[in-house]
Order: C-alpha cells, then structure tokens, then sequence
C-alpha cells in the first residue's frame, strides 16, 4: 500500500508481544482514523496481522519483525523510515510503549510552528481494574488520588506525544549520521540510557534550528495512560532496575546527547539535515 493518506501515524513498539493486550486492545476502542505501525524488537518472535486483528483492532496496520534486538530508540527510528519507504502522507505522529494506552486522539488545528502538542499523562501504580476499564470504554473517568494514579501535568517527553512527521523524518536522518557518537554515550554509562528525554530535546533543538519560533503547544487533556504496576525488570531487551540512572546521571547524558545533536545541525550543509 503506497501513498498512503491519514492524519496520524501510531508507531508502537514492543518486546514483550504479550502486552499487546494492553495497548492495542486500547486501541481498537479509539473513534479515529490512523494507521498503526508496530515494531517488533524481540527476534525470538515473529508477529502477525493475525496476532494483532485478534486484539480487536482492524485499520491500517503494518508489522516489522526485527532480526536483531535494536533498543527502543532505534526501533523508533526505523518506524520513521519505514513510514519515509512506504510513502505513509501524515501530519502527526505518535510513539507509543506495548505496556500503555492511548486514551485519545482529540488533536486541534494548531499553528505552522506548532511541532508538538504537548498533553498530559496519568501513570497507574496500583489497580489493574482501571486499566481495564479504560481500556474498555476510553472515556472511563480516571480517580487520579495522586497515589494509585499519579498526573504528569504537562507530560514533557516523547511518548503520547503528537510530533509533525516532518520533523520526525529529519530527526531520523540526522541521528543515523551520528549513530556511532549516540552509541559512544549510551555504551560510556552503566545503566538505561533516559532515550525518550533525549529523543525529545533532540527534536527541541533541530525545531528551534529550523525556525526560532518552533514551538510545542500545551493542550490541558490527559491522552495516554502510563502503567506502571509490575515494574519490569527488563524492557526492549534492557535492564531497567537496578541499573536505572540517577538524575544527575540522566542530565549529563542529554547534555552530551545534545551537544551531538547542536554540533551535527552546525557542521551539515545545507538541505543534509532535511527529510530524505
């Protein structure tokens, strides 16, 4: 399927292809139009159409099995080349994590230099039940208690997040020429790498390098749901915990995440650095 048109492209990424009944069955009970992408980062399973039609969901949907575990991080970016191949035409798109749900959809018309709309996002850490409830019924009314269920008011960061593609795509070429320095910081610290942090001030700063009006937009809505409940010690192939960083840890990491990022922006000709 090629050309194709839609307003929101959902890449959603998973490792443990169990907590697809999460996700996607969340998603199946959404009332709009997207297509869905979804990696497959664990080589030891092989997903299928199949798998997923059976969760509920019956759009746009394509599947990359990966051959070799990748990590979050690229598995994103290889959905935004994927979507560069297949000529996917959108607006918005949005990363997602197999173990959450996507609440809505509801994205206003919003300025040329808006390139995010930042949301906000509820992080279950005790009671399945309203998990599954929302995902039966996405208008269900969370009792955020600030203990069960914690708001993240606005949620900064790249997953929930609606980013324009555009951008995205230029993010995508722009990390895989500085693939070998992003790995030279991720492999010089001994814990998880923060890569939606990073990802995210990594389109902060190649938005303000286009246009030093960019900038995201705050819509007071809650749109995704974080679960938090298991606490896994391992996610996309990677120790979490104990090996998590510290915030002193994560602030030095993003600031040379950055400074890779700045000094790629400088040293591109001009057009390098744009979508391909």
């Amino acid at each position: 399927m090629f050309n194709v048109k839609t307003d929101y492209v959902l890449g959603l990424t998973t490792f443990c292809n169990e907590y697809l009944n999460i996700s996607v069955s969340g998603l199946a009970k959404l009332d709009a139009d997207f297509v869905l992408i979804i990696y497959n980062d664990n080589p030891n399973t092989k997903l299928t159409k199949k798998h997923v039609r059976n969760l509920g969901y019956n759009g746009p949907l394509y599947i990359i099995n990966t051959e070799h575990n990748v990590g979050v991080r690229q598995a994103r970016l290889n959905i935004v080349k994927f979507i560069t191949k297949k000529k996917i035409n959108a607006q918005w798109g949005i990363f997602l994590d197999d173990d959450d749900v996507l609440i809505n959809l509801n994205i206003p018309n919003v300025s040329d230099n808006n390139w995010a709309i930042v949301q906000n996002m509820a992080i279950v850490n005790n009671g399945m039940i309203d998990v599954l409830r929302i995902i039966n019924n996405p208008n269900y009314e969370l009792n955020i208690d600030g203990k069960n269920i914690e708001l993240v008011r606005p949620h900064l960061g790249l997953v929930g997040t609606p980013v324009r593609i555009s951008l995205l795509k230029q993010m995508a070429v722009l990390m895989e020429n500085i693939k070998e320095q992003i790995s030279d910081i991720d492999e010089s610290v001994n814990c998880r790498p923060p890569v939606d942090e990073m990802m995210w001030a990594a389109l902060n700063i190649i938005a303000r390098h286009n246009d030093d009006a960019a900038c995201p937009i705050f819509m007071d809505t809650t749109n995704y749901l974080k679960i938090d409940i298991d606490s896994a010690a391992i996610k996309y192939g990677t120790s979490i915990r104990p090996n998590k960083c510290t915030t002193a840890q994560a602030e030095r990491i993003i600031e040379r995440h950055n400074k890779a990022i700045v000094a790629a922006l400088d040293a591109a000709p001009a057009g390098q650095n744009s979508e391909q």
